[in-house]
């Protein structure tokens, strides 16, 4: 059977911190850390410490850089998927992922979700594991096709 619609993406780095940035930047983890930072607020103006003040500024670039360090080493730890080139298929019930290691099947059903950013979309099998797909390698129609077959991830 022919799928109707085929896709590649390279697993480069870029690609690889573009997916590990969409799950960080959730609505719900965005409204978890500026809990975090109004309670810090609220902590300094309540004790009069410019300190606590001072750390709230700071901990949000120390978080990404935190991050950023953290993204980078599990990529170079990840020797099977770098650079590698990831063939999917999409049929009406499912998709098949192939690389050079085998071939894969995965019914819509069964995924976690549905993630999506102005660049890629990410095919959540779940909370933090997913494909990645490179919208700009789609054929046309496959977008839409991929919304009506998964629904939205609520993270």
């Amino acid at each position: 059977m022919n799928a109707p619609f085929k896709t590649t993406t390279v697993y480069n780095y870029q690609e690889y911190f573009r997916f590990n940035r969409a799950l960080m930047l959730t609505p719900g983890t965005m409204l978890k850390f500026a809990a975090l930072e109004a309670c810090v607020v609220v902590a300094s103006v309540l004790t009069k410490n410019p300190f606590i003040l001072v750390f709230c500024v700071l901990f949000p670039l120390l978080v990404l850089l935190l991050q950023n360090g953290q993204i980078k080493r599990a990529y170079k730890s990840k020797k099977v998927v770098q650079n590698a080139e990831i063939r999917f298929a999409f049929y009406d019930t499912y998709f098949t992922q192939n690389t050079a290691s085998g071939e894969s099947r995965l019914d819509y059903d069964n995924l976690f979700g549905l993630l999506e950013t102005r660049t890629n979309m990410y095919l959540m099998i779940s909370k933090q594991q997913g494909y990645i797909l490179c919208k700009s390698a789609f054929p046309q129609g496959l977008e839409e096709f991929l919304r009506s077959k998964i629904k939205k991830c609520r993270m």
